[in-house]
């Protein structure tokens, strides 16, 4: 069934903060990178030209590979910063995880959240941003890593992860879109 205006609930639509980018180097929990501002998962077709001069003003193309990438921006905060710093010095290989936040409160209660270790985000009650339904996931590195410091703006951090193997998402994801 196609998704169409008229019959979307509020259910279908998802504000951005409901969405974290949940990362594991290895260990046993999947965590949030502390202060994130934004996110964005981007998916792409690669191809290969193939015109000929039979082809005409237009390119003939096939398409070859398919590559993808998450990117992260962050409030910089120490810990989170040396996390991170971690991953590419070691050129760690982690698993990311574009997910709903499990524990989301629409009425803005979940907005009290803040770093206390590298990459765990904990709020006063000590509970944790925990994992929902997975959007996207693979394993990916950290491609690139910058710091930003503009006067008279918080520092923040943008990092790009760069997947290294397929994207799985979700069939439920997938047939909401037929």
């Amino acid at each position: 069934m196609a998704v169409t205006v008229n019959n979307l609930e509020n259910k279908d639509i998802l504000k951005g903060s409901a969405l974290q980018l949940f990362i594991n180097d290895g260990g046993s929990n999947d965590v949030c990178i502390g202060f994130a501002t934004s996110h964005a998962l981007s998916i792409t077709t690669n191809t290969t030209e193939l015109s000929t001069k039979d082809h005409g003003d237009y390119p003939a193309v096939l398409p070859t590979t398919i590559t993808w990438e998450v990117t992260a921006e962050n409030v910089y905060a120490t810990t989170s910063m040396a996390k991170l710093l971690g991953y590419v010095k070691n050129r760690t290989k982690v698993t990311v995880k574009f997910a709903e936040v499990g524990n989301y409160s629409q009425d803005g209660s979940s907005y009290s959240y803040y770093a206390t270790e590298p990459g765990i985000i904990e709020n006063d009650s000590k509970t944790s941003w925990s994992i929902g339904k997975v959007i996207g996931q693979g394993k990916a590195y950290i491609t690139s890593y910058s710091i930003n410091a503009a006067s008279g703006d918080n520092a923040s951090i943008s990092c790009t992860f760069t997947g290294c193997g397929p994207l799985d998402i979700l069939p439920a994801n997938v047939n909401a879109l037929e």
